[in-house]
């Protein structure tokens, strides 16, 4: 029972965060600098874009990529995290279909 009321004031709380004036993009801004968190989005973007069979939009400054470390970072990060979300809600969404 215990367990149960921790875990749920847990979740409450992380979705009250979540819904606060500060998105994660302003947060990565603030902590990485500008050039990383724009990377960061692109790369996102086009991570959610690959998830989806009928949209294959990269978004990506190549110029900022091939020159700037920290887009380049941000990028590659951003790519690899929400692909990771993204195959993670995907293979959710496939299981509670089955059932």
């Amino acid at each position: 029972m215990y367990r149960a009321i921790v875990t749920t004031a847990m979740v409450s709380a992380i979705a009250l965060v979540g819904c606060g004036g500060v998105s994660e993009k302003d947060m990565i801004a603030n902590s990485r600098g500008a050039s990383y968190s724009q990377g960061y989005g692109d790369g996102c973007h086009t991570a959610k874009s690959e998830t989806h069979e009928n949209n294959t939009t990269k978004q990506i400054d190549t110029m900022r990529y091939a020159h700037k470390a920290r887009y380049k970072e941000g990028w590659d990060d951003g790519h690899k995290e929400c692909l990771f979300r993204e195959s993670k809600v995907k293979k959710r969404i496939g299981e509670s279909i089955k059932r």
